[in-house]
């Protein structure tokens, strides 16, 4: 990680950074990678300044154009900060980000907190003063800083189009933050302002995954962001962290009491199995074996008829964690059984993706899409006594590469080859109480907005489906 802090005054720029009137203020500046950091010294009275750079930056998907050329946003380009655990209250924020992009008027900007509900629109539809207007033409570059504590005039963007003229880029600089245009809009709409949208927020409202979503509201011109940075102002404090030089580990045990609940958690699920079966993770079936804690069906399984019954086929069934982030204490633990009967083996394999969002699994029975890192195979020659067949814990960490740093995911592949109900191997494994111990998973991951979308899990119907063989 990067680092390195400044004693700024105000009216002394850097970085074209602009520096509320309430004297000294500290920085630390952070890229995205282990997320630690050390307690400075600072003036009594003033502001610690937490500086994040964001993640996921790139093309903006264009807009869809359907029914009216404008006003039709393609897919969000959803860029991320993740903000450690602070000191204090947040005071004010700024966002500064430069890029790409022709026709000012079809962009729309809007930073969300971690709650996914606190939010505010740095600018949108520049230009647009009726629901059918395309906004300035004006073109997007910078870098701009979006600010409270910009120089006047107050229009912000809108009054900095108008000057530039069409096919122009906007000149670089610090910006007030406007409403959107539209229905009802006035040129140049006034200045809103950051510090009342996020100012007051407390430390643990404030850690997590920032977002800073930007839609193309028309179709035709096109363009990325290049960099983007999130400045945080935190009330004065001893230790920029709230408890010194860590970083508190996260705990969440997952019992799977109700498998269907496992999407809006994050969790991710797919069958890449051929021929493809009508499931491939399921409610616990306490017909084969109860769960290993809480009530009989309160795990989940897989089993043979994760392939379809016409031949014997290759099982790769996935069952993926929430976004992680990890650092050198992270682990992950979890039981797992297969049945008793005999002669038809089983196989699970646990792997790692590093990096965002760690949502491609491939799309066949072989490929594993960015899970490319292998932690564990319980069975991997899928002979006899090898896969536990009562209740047994593994335990991985760093010396089992479990990543010390970064962000990923975990995932349980059930994969099995010759299986099915017409192969030599596959019968039913359970998986229960899944431990992961990492920075950042349920309360601090990726808000609502970037979620990834997944099948439910199939929940248990009959031994028929959902038993041994």
């Amino acid at each position: 990680m990067a680092m390195s802090w400044m004693y700024w005054n105000r009216g002394r720029a850097a970085r074209q950074w602009p520096v509320p009137a309430c004297g000294l203020v500290m920085v630390l500046a952070m890229t995205l990678g282990p997320a630690q950091a050390m307690a400075l010294e600072q003036p009594a009275g003033g502001l610690q300044v937490v500086e994040v750079s964001g993640l996921n930056t790139g093309p903006i998907p264009d807009g869809t154009g359907v029914p009216t050329p404008c006003g039709n946003p393609g897919a969000p380009l959803n860029i991320l900060f993740e903000v450690p655990a602070l000191a204090g209250p947040i005071v004010d924020v700024e966002v500064a980000m430069s890029g790409a992009h022709t026709w000012l008027g079809d962009l729309t900007a809007e930073l969300i907190a971690p709650d996914a509900t606190t939010r505010h629109i740095l600018f949108g539809s520049v230009g647009a003063t009726s629901a059918s207007h395309c906004g300035d033409a004006s073109d997007f570059a910078g870098p701009y800083v979006f600010s409270d504590a910009a120089e006047p005039p107050h229009g912000g963007l809108w009054q900095a189009a108008t000057v530039a003229g069409a096919v122009e880029a906007v000149p670089s600089g610090s910006y007030f933050t406007t409403g959107s245009g539209g229905h009802g809009a006035i040129n140049p709409m006034p200045a809103t302002s950051l510090a009342a949208a996020f100012g007051g927020l407390s430390a643990s409202q404030a850690m997590g995954f920032w977002v800073l979503r930007i839609t193309d509201g028309g179709q035709g011109d096109t363009g990325s962001i290049n960099t983007a940075t999130l400045r945080l102002y935190i009330e004065d404090q001893d230790s920029l962290f709230a408890n010194g030089f860590e970083n508190d580990l996260v705990t969440t045990v997952e019992h799977f009491d109700n498998v269907n609940t496992l999407a809006g958690k994050g969790w991710l699920l797919q069958n890449n199995s051929q021929p493809e079966g009508a499931h491939s993770w399921f409610q616990g079936n306490p017909s084969v074996f109860p769960a290993h804690q809480g009530n009989d069906n309160a795990y989940i399984a897989s089993n043979y008829r994760a392939v379809a019954s016409e031949a014997p086929g290759t099982i790769s069934a996935w069952l993926v964690t929430p976004l992680l982030a990890f650092n050198g204490d992270s682990s992950v633990s979890f039981w797992t059984s297969t049945s008793t009967a005999q002669g038809f083996y089983d196989r699970l394999e646990v792997r790692v993706c590093r990096g965002w969002p760690c949502s491609d699994m491939g799309s066949s029975a072989t490929s594993v899409g960015g899970f490319t890192s292998t932690l564990l195979t319980i069975n991997p020659d899928l002979g006899p006594g090898v896969y536990p067949e009562e209740w047994m814990q593994y335990v991985l960490t760093a010396a089992d590469g479990l990543p010390t740093n970064g962000y990923g995911r975990i995932a349980f592949r059930y994969h099995v080859t010759d299986g099915g109900p017409q192969g030599s191997n596959s019968d039913y494994i359970g998986l229960d109480t899944v431990e992961i111990r990492t920075r950042a998973i349920e309360g601090h991951g990726l808000p609502e907005v970037s979620a990834v979308p997944t099948p439910a899990p199939t929940p248990a119907s009959s031994a028929a489906v959902t038993g041994s063989r």
